[in-house]
């Protein structure tokens, strides 16, 4: 169209972009951007949007980072914008400690985004940082939020950790979700505390939540694995008590 001095309107030119994109072809999409900003043709921002996850989801944000600041000068970047930017950065691992940007206000999926890519390098103090800040912006911390830390704590061998977080999450209001208590209970069995594992499964339902599978058998194997059978066998019968089902 434009080698033919045909104009597309905005929306149409979006719709050629979206395609583009979504066939992995940002080279193409990048030039054809291009040309469309030294023809002085209007973009709006589903133009910047559209273009950035497709930088993003092609591992190829850092390569047209010129052309990112360019288009800086016809639109103002808004939350989605920044929040595709702060997930394609942290999918190349190049999130920085404080990717907060001043002049932007984060949302919810905003920190979450940066606390889950701190979490799984071991960045745990940045991500603990991060937690405390969503109360400064007015922002509540969600399952989600406290589910990527006590993973991250895991995973750096501080198990002992977890349980303090899953109290402060619930002392803030912060409802858990169903996978919640299974990171706990994993976390319990790592370090041969069973107990408290088994605990955690009686807890669930405490707070309105349905055990599944991975919240029985984990437990379980972790009795069988330490050859108390007999544990794993009280487990099961405590369980089976309270009329909680198995699967096979």
């Amino acid at each position: 169209m434009l080698g033919r001095h045909v104009f597309p309107n905005v929306a149409t030119f979006n719709k050629v972009l979206h395609a583009l994109c979504h066939k992995g072809d940002i080279m193409e999409s990048g030039a054809l951007v291009a040309k469309v900003l030294k023809r002085g043709m209007s973009v709006n921002k589903f133009t910047y949007n559209i273009w950035i996850r497709g930088l993003c989801e092609g591992g190829r944000l850092g390569e047209d980072v010129a052309l990112v600041e360019v288009m800086d000068a016809y639109i103002e970047p808004d939350v989605v914008t920044y929040n595709t930017l702060i997930r394609g950065l942290c999918k190349e691992s190049k999130v920085q400690k404080d990717a907060i940007v001043k002049g932007y206000l984060p949302d919810v999926f905003t920190f979450n985004t940066l606390i889950d890519a701190h979490c799984k390098r071991l960045r745990l103090d940045s991500a603990l940082q991060l937690v405390e800040r969503m109360w400064t912006y007015g922002i509540t911390p969600d399952a989600i939020t406290y589910n990527s830390v006590p993973n991250g704590l895991c995973k750096a061998g501080k198990a002992k950790d977890v349980n303090e977080t899953f109290e402060e999450m619930i002392l803030k209001g912060c409802r858990p979700n169903a996978i919640t208590p299974n990171i706990l209970i994993e976390n319990f069995c790592k370090i041969n505390k069973l107990e408290e594992a088994s605990v955690v499964i009686v807890r669930m339902s405490q707070e309105g939540l349905v055990p599944d599978a991975v919240s029985f058998n984990t437990p379980i194997h972790g009795f069988c694995r330490n050859g108390d059978l007999d544990g794993a066998y009280l487990l099961f019968q405590k369980l089976d008590e309270k009329g909680y089902t198995f699967n096979s």
